[in-house]
């Protein structure tokens, strides 16, 4: 286990680092959040050409956003550096793979950047900076290529090594949560791109039917969209941990299989927010809550993965569906052990020799043994 862990200790560096950093801002802005508001403020006060009525609003909410891509990043990132030290993925590309994916906990410092940034040079300019481009792309590329590798190896057999038949039990969950994952970085992806699209789409909606919207309508089905991005990471971080202790656990193979697709189905529910996003426009935020799409994909995650959980946790915390083994529960099997009185080879302790008695001279010896030699033949021996 601590070679395998060798193998992947850069990423995991990179991963730490960058969780140590969400949780250090998230502690700032627990202790010194009017500072970080003083800055932003005196920033729009000196540079007023610059900056609009939500820039005071927008720039806080990059630092917000800092911290949590950081926390969510390191927490999927920590579960799929997990998943690549059980895989069959080559050891001399385990390293490459886990780095890869620690990569994408830079991510986070161009939200931070762009914080730094706007206050002083507005917020468009803040998003075009070079360092803030780098980063992202250095961020998203690596995220992209680590995961991308640990896909192929999974479902196709790419870069194997040897079969692990752990993860062949959970690969359809682990399918469905690395979608979901590779969905909701997409949407990262393209909000970073054209945010812009993605609002015209819905004022263009809002405008066509406004007899069912109010002036909240914009702000809210936006928040849809983005609500569909948070929720698919998010929710692909933890299934993936709790994929990795169904792998694990002692629990039936049959039901193996079972709990992870169930487990898996959780990476849908999110699609029941981008549904909305896309329905609200034309039909009005109600009628895209209830409508049928969205309510196909909210119950079929959230049951799914609640069936699966609960599975998980009555087989964990009381022992139930254990895996059999000849008859036997697998906790209440021991391997036989060969009787000891078995096959035993006595050994003998050499008599002492008595320390009073004299040895016989060679001479004697000699003829003692002669004569014992004579007596037999005359016998008949």
């Amino acid at each position: 286990m601590y070679k395998e862990l060798e193998n992947v200790k850069f990423g995991l560096l990179l991963t730490m680092l960058g969780l140590g950093f969400g949780v250090v801002l998230g502690i700032a802005f627990g202790i010194f959040e009017d500072t970080f508001k003083d800055y932003v403020a005196r920033g729009i006060t000196a540079f007023p050409d610059l900056h609009d009525s939500k820039s005071q609003s927008k720039i806080w909410r990059y630092a917000q956003r800092a911290h949590f891509h950081a926390t969510g990043i390191a927490a999927f990132s920590i579960s799929l550096i997990l998943l690549m030290m059980f895989s069959n993925l080559k050891m001399s590309l385990k390293p490459v793979a886990a780095s890869l994916v620690g990569l994408g906990n830079l991510y986070p410092l161009s939200w931070i950047t762009m914080f730094y940034l706007a206050p002083s040079m507005g917020r468009d300019a803040a998003h075009l900076h070079i360092a803030v481009q780098t980063v992202t792309y250095i961020a998203y590329g690596g995220l992209i290529a680590g995961i991308g590798m640990l896909f192929f190896n999974l479902f196709f057999g790419a870069f194997a090594q040897r079969k692990v038949s752990e993860l062949v039990l959970v690969k359809l969950g682990l399918l469905m949560t690395l979608a979901g994952l590779i969905f909701g970085i997409s949407m990262g992806i393209a909000f970073g791109v054209n945010e812009d699209g993605f609002k015209s789409a819905v004022a263009q909606g809002i405008a066509a039917v406004p007899d069912v919207h109010d002036n909240k309508s914009q702000s809210k089905i936006w928040r849809y969209a983005q609500r569909a991005h948070f929720h698919a990471a998010a929710i692909a971080a933890f299934s993936l941990g709790l994929i990795f202790l169904v792998m694990i656990a002692n629990l039936r193979t049959s039901l193996k299989s079972i709990t992870a697709i169930l487990i898996g189905m959780g990476s849908i529910y999110p699609l029941a927010w981008f549904t909305m996003f896309w329905l609200a426009p034309w039909i009005g935020r109600d009628a895209a809550h209830d409508h049928i799409l969205t309510e196909i994909f909210t119950f079929v995650g959230v049951g799914g993965l609640s069936l699966g959980m609960l599975i998980l946790s009555a087989n964990l915390f009381l022992g139930w569906f254990p895996e059999y083994y000849e008859g036997k529960y697998m906790d209440d099997f021991q391997p036989k052990t060969p009787d000891k009185t078995e096959h035993v080879r006595v050994k003998t302790k050499p008599a002492e020799a008595d320390p009073n008695k004299k040895s016989p001279h060679p001479q004697e010896a000699k003829h003692k043994t002669l004569l014992d030699k004579i007596s037999h033949k005359i016998s008949g021996g």
